[in-house]
């Protein structure tokens, strides 16, 4: 018997928004997101944060925002949202965040990335996933490599961050593999 993933998606609830908005002023996170912290009755902010489409050809459509819960104690860590998605779509881009600074560097992020990715592929039959990252974010593209996103382009100054100032953004992209190529597991 396979043993159970370390975390599991569901659908985001006010508690774990409220939770999340707790967080949110982590000085990576403030860092890794580009974000002004939220405070505590900015749910409508948050919620229009991650829903926030970065990658052009992907405006449009609906979100599918996720919570990403701990298996062993179902702690809300963090969160994944599919945007852009239409239903008679090809593809969506994927936000990200490990809010919960606990639960950073165990691997959580890549593996809630693994789950959100054969989601869209396969229940959602999506053909394509891009995301975007700041090129100083080391950890995530490493997370993102490892799930097989490839960097495509660098977006210049397309992101505003807190300040006023622009950020070049890395954009990655993940094809579904053809049946043919499916390793078992996939």
């Amino acid at each position: 018997m396979a043993s159970e993933p370390p975390i599991r998606l569901v659908p985001l609830e006010d508690e774990h928004i409220a939770r999340y908005l707790a967080l949110s002023d982590d000085p990576v996170l403030v860092e890794t997101m580009g974000w002004k912290p939220f405070e505590p009755d900015e749910k409508e902010r948050f919620l229009r944060y991650i829903e926030n489409i970065t990658v052009p050809n992907m405006a449009g459509g609906y979100t599918i925002a996720l919570s990403i819960l701990a298996t062993e104690d179902n702690t809300p860590i963090g969160y994944v949202s599919l945007k852009g998605v239409r239903d008679s779509g090809t593809g969506a881009e994927v936000g990200l965040a490990i809010m919960d600074k606990k639960y950073r560097g165990r691997g959580l992020g890549t593996e809630a990335l693994r789950q959100a990715t054969a989601y869209a592929f396969d229940e959602l039959d999506l053909s394509l996933l891009e995301l975007t990252v700041f090129p100083n974010n080391t950890s995530a593209i490493h997370s993102y490599e490892a799930v097989g996103f490839v960097r495509t382009d660098i977006l210049k100054e397309s992101w505003e961050l807190p300040d006023g100032t622009f950020a070049d953004m890395w954009l990655m992209e993940l094809y579904r593999p053809s049946p043919e190529l499916r390793l078992p597991g996939m």
